[in-house]
C-alpha cells in the first residue's frame, strides 16, 4: 500500500513538472509575406480576420496604427527590415510580413532628371541597405555629383556611418587622356 502511494505521489509530481516545463511552440502554415514601404510613406494592409493586436519587431523602422477591425496602417519610418505580425479575434497568428522600408528613390530619380537634363541613361535602385546607381553619364563630373545627390537620399553604413551607396556608372563617349 505504501508502495503504491509513493508511486502515485512520484506520478503525480513528474506529470506536474512536466506540465509547467519549458514553454511550447507550435508550428503553424503561415507564411510570412513581403510588403515593400518606402522610407516616409504609408499603405494600408487588409486582412481577412478581424485583427485583435498587431507587433512590430523593429518599431524604430516601421510603425503601426489600427484603422478598424481589418486594416492595418503601416508607415516606413527608416531604412531597414522588420517583422509585422498579425494575431486574429481568437488570439491566433493571422497573418506575418516581411517589412522592408526603403528609401525613396522616386524622389532621388526626379532630382537628377531635374538637375542633369541630358542624362537619360541613369538608373537608381534602392534595397533597405543601401542605393545602387547604374547606367551611362556624359562625364566624370556628372558621375562625381550624381554619386553625391545620390548620397542624399541613402541609408547610413551602421559601421562608418557614411552612406551606402554603390555606382555602377559609366562614363559613356571616347575618353581621351592628355601625355
Amino acid at each position: 500500500m505504501i508502495l503504491a502511494l509513493t508511486t502515485l505521489l512520484l506520478f503525480v509530481l513528474v506529470s506536474a513538472a512536466q506540465a509547467s516545463g519549458p514553454p511550447r511552440v507550435s508550428v503553424s502554415s503561415i507564411t510570412s509575406q513581403k510588403l515593400p514601404v518606402t522610407v516616409g510613406k504609408s499603405i494600408i494592409v487588409e486582412s481577412a480576420d478581424a485583427i485583435k493586436r498587431v507587433s512590430v519587431a523593429a518599431p524604430e523602422i516601421a510603425d503601426t496604427v489600427i484603422l478598424t477591425s481589418r486594416q492595418i496602417y503601416v508607415t516606413g519610418k527608416a531604412s531597414g527590415v522588420t517583422t509585422l505580425t498579425l494575431w486574429s479575434e481568437a488570439n491566433r497568428i493571422s497573418a506575418v510580413f516581411d517589412v522592408e522600408v526603403i528609401p525613396d528613390v522616386t524622389a532621388l530619380k526626379e532630382k537628377i532628371h531635374q538637375m542633369f537634363p541630358g542624362e537619360e541613361g541613369v538608373k537608381a535602385v534602392a534595397t533597405h541597405d543601401s542605393i545602387t546607381l547604374s547606367g551611362t553619364v556624359s562625364g566624370t563630373g556628372n558621375l562625381t555629383q550624381i554619386v553625391r545627390l545620390a548620397e542624399a537620399y541613402a541609408p547610413l553604413d551602421k559601421a562608418t556611418s557614411k552612406p551606402r551607396v554603390l555606382s555602377l556608372l559609366e562614363v559613356g563617349g571616347v575618353q581621351q587622356v592628355m601625355l
